[in-house]
């Protein structure tokens, strides 16, 4: 499958948070390695689950999404931060970024 999901990450030093959008799975960690690494996990292990449901189940949990303000929000917030070089300095680090879908 060439499916990928999307996924927002922040953080600064060692407390990052990451979120996939397309699964509504979020973790927290410390680094963005540590978390795109934990989320690609989480979204596997999720996936797995979710197959073994019955399909009515199975079509609800991958269907599901981060709220539809949410992703606008981490959207315009990502791109801020790209336009105005706020992730170039001391402070939050902000990145936006596919993960395969492990599926």
């Amino acid at each position: 499958m060439n499916q990928k999901l999307l996924c927002y990450a922040h953080g600064r030093d060692d407390n990052w948070e990451a979120i996939c959008v397309d699964f509504d799975l979020a973790v927290q960690g410390k680094s963005f390695n540590d978390v795109q690494d934990k989320l690609s996990k989480m979204a596997k292990s999720y996936l797995e689950d979710a197959m073994k449901e019955d399909p009515e189940t199975a079509q609800r949990l991958l269907s599901r999404r981060v709220p539809l303000l949410t992703r606008t929000k981490l959207a315009v917030l990502l791109f801020w931060r790209l336009m105005t070089g706020a992730n170039s300095g001391k402070g939050n680090y902000y990145a936006g970024y596919d993960m395969p879908c492990p599926a």
